[in-house]
């Protein structure tokens, strides 16, 4: 069974400032961090920037804006001051990371089909279905775009089929935050969750 490794970060209560002097960025990745307006979202790229260097050194940017490597598989995602890096040496992956809070009215009734709908109970079943999707379109490279509702969510953990082609998805919850991991091809896969401490 092969292994995907998911490296996990949690900055929430760092600051900016607190963080920079142990990231060790360079003038141009300051340059990409200052571009956001807010601090929560200049820690989150600051960090997604210092992995992305120190686990999987050159990349560059498919034509959806989909971090890609030579070498090894990899997805990037936060949310909320969290952030993971999921890699992969042999499949592509993706990864979305959302914290549990209250979904917005409507927004179930939007991106699910009527069949996921019974799935979803509450507001982590909105999630876990929500990060299931993300992953998915994620692994594909494209991103969220097209109808949502034609993305299948479930299962949350196995084998699913989109456009013809097979994923095998995992979910997981780790406090208030879910995490959803998908990976090309059928064939299950192992997660080696790596808690960093910056």
């Amino acid at each position: 069974m092969e292994k995907l490794t998911l490296y996990l970060v949690d900055v929430k209560d760092k600051s900016l400032s607190e963080l920079l002097p142990i990231l060790d960025l360079s003038d141009e990745e300051l340059r990409v961090v200052y571009k956001y307006k807010v601090d929560r979202a200049r820690k989150e790229e600051a960090v997604s920037i210092y992995l992305k260097r120190k686990y999987i050194g050159e990349y560059s940017l498919n034509e959806y804006g989909k971090p890609i490597s030579n070498k090894t598989h990899f997805n990037i995602s936060h949310s909320n001051g969290i952030i993971g890096l999921a890699v992969s040496p042999n499949k592509e992956v993706g990864l979305d990371i959302e914290m549990v809070k209250k979904e917005k009215e409507g927004i179930a009734s939007y991106v699910n089909s009527s069949e996921e709908l019974k799935n979803i109970k509450d507001s982590l079943g909105f999630f876990k279905s929500w990060t299931s999707k993300e992953s998915l379109l994620k692994c594909l490279g494209t991103g969220i775009k097209g109808n949502l509702k034609e993305v299948p969510a479930f299962p949350l953990n196995g084998k699913k089929t989109y456009a013809g082609v097979a994923y095998f998805a995992q979910s997981l919850v780790k406090g208030d935050i879910v995490i959803s991991l998908t990976a090309l091809g059928e064939d299950d896969f192992e997660i080696d969750l790596i808690d960093l401490y910056l």
